[in-house]
């Protein structure tokens, strides 16, 4: 078969753009004909295109596999296998089966033509054809391949980003639960440390509440055995007041009179006490306000406190009777209480009653 070179020497060299690549687009041309063969690769390079040759089908098939070429123009008629074979071939071949092929044949009948679409050629030439032609053909299919792999690589691309996306999101969602399983697990903590404060809270004021009731019984206990034993004092001396007569028993009488009278809000006194340190939330005691007292003032309050007479605290103290009555007025005014109850009141809420007696006095 002879390539025909009817036009060629007339036709016009036309430069289709081609599309960027890294290299030369490559082309195999397999025909039988040495002349067809030599036309070709010299018309097809004169336009940057790398040219390779086979002169069969075995060894066009075997070329295209190691050299993967851009397009294939294949001819049908060879000896040995057909271009209808050779292209079933290359289609079956993975290295090839991407590559498009055109025919070059005489042959236009329709069943022909269809018969290389069938077997997996893109276009077809036929014989005799024009230069221009088969150029247009042929940079028209390498364009589409070239889009080809680059859609591909675009795919390629896309699938990669995504995939980068789709981990980076996937870590996101893992920092996420994880920051979200974090923040369980310290509100968990927030909640029993609460939980634990709160047991601790009940368990002080429960303590406190035990040492408070606690307190108040001593108090109470101390305050009332003193009150007890000056009752018996009062009795004793109105039993001697009775052996007595005259202006002495009177005096005597009156004097016993007047303790008792100062003796019932005292006694009245040490239950509201007991009753007030032993109820829930009672109030602290406050030592402040005998800060205004002197130390020897302090002393003699304390002895009041603990039921000594005028004439027992001068002897306690070394003072005369006159004297502790001075102090003890002294004191009802800087403590600005009018009777011996608040008085006294105001020293138990100190705490007075609970320290050691001044002389050691028990």
């Amino acid at each position: 078969m002879e390539w025909d070179g009817a036009g060629h020497g007339a036709a016009t060299r036309i430069l289709f753009p081609v599309p960027n690549a890294p290299r030369k687009q490559r082309l195999l041309v397999i025909d039988d004909n040495p002349t067809n063969l030599k036309v070709a690769v010299s018309h097809l390079e004169a336009y940057s295109l790398e040219v390779l040759t086979a002169r069969d089908g075995e060894s066009g098939v075997k070329r295209a596999q190691l050299a993967k070429p851009d397009l294939i123009l294949l001819d049908v008629q060879m000896p040995g296998i057909d271009g209808y074979e050779t292209c079933r071939r290359l289609k079956a071949g993975p290295e090839t089966a991407d590559c498009p092929v055109i025919f070059m044949t005489a042959m236009t009948a329709t069943q022909d033509k269809l018969r290389g679409f069938e077997v997996g050629a893109v276009d077809y030439v036929t014989k005799p054809f024009e230069a221009s032609e088969l150029l247009a053909r042929v940079r028209a299919h390498l364009q589409i391949r070239a889009l080809q792999d680059r859609l591909e690589d675009r795919a390629l691309d896309l699938e990669v980003r995504v995939a980068e996306r789709t981990n980076e999101l996937q870590r996101e969602l893992d920092a996420k639960e994880r920051h979200e399983r974090e923040r369980e697990q310290l509100l968990e903590m927030g909640r029993l440390q609460s939980e634990q404060l709160r047991a601790l809270t009940r368990s002080l004021l429960e303590e406190k509440g035990s040492k408070d009731s606690h307190l108040a019984h001593t108090l109470n206990a101390r305050v009332t055995e003193r009150l007890e034993l000056v009752r018996g004092q009062i009795e004793q001396a109105q039993a001697a007041s009775e052996a007595m007569s005259g202006a002495t028993a009177q005096a005597l009488e009156s004097a016993l009179a007047q303790a008792v009278e100062l003796l019932e809000p005292v006694t009245r006194l040490v239950g509201e006490l007991g009753d007030g340190l032993r109820a829930p939330g009672a109030p602290k005691v406050d030592p402040e306000p005998l800060l205004v007292l002197s130390s020897r003032e302090t002393e003699v309050l304390q002895l009041l406190v603990a039921g000594r007479s005028n004439k027992e605290i001068a002897y306690t103290l070394d003072v005369a009777r006159t004297t502790v009555s001075t102090y003890r007025m002294r004191i009802m005014e800087k403590l600005d209480v009018q009777d011996m109850a608040s008085l006294i009141r105001i020293a138990m809420q100190a705490g007075l009653a609970q320290k050691p007696l001044p002389g050691g006095a028990e």
